[in-house]
């Protein structure tokens, strides 16, 4: 995982991957895995199947 995603660590954030968008809170990162705390759930997504992580936009509190 790209070192500078680090910065996001527990910040709200949205990742696409494979066709679909999780808001969650960026929990950590491993070699494969991205992990995010969902609003109900915890989601483990592909690293390398990631084709957007942003900052979640101001004023979203879904999760």
């Amino acid at each position: 995982m790209k070192p500078g995603l680090w910065k996001y660590l527990h910040e709200r954030v949205v990742v696409r991957a494979l066709g679909v968008e999780y808001p969650g809170i960026f929990k950590g990162a491993d070699e494969d895995w991205v992990f995010l705390q969902t609003e109900t759930t915890w989601a483990q997504i592909p690293g390398l199947e990631i084709s957007s992580f942003q900052p979640a936009p101001p004023g979203n509190k879904e999760n």
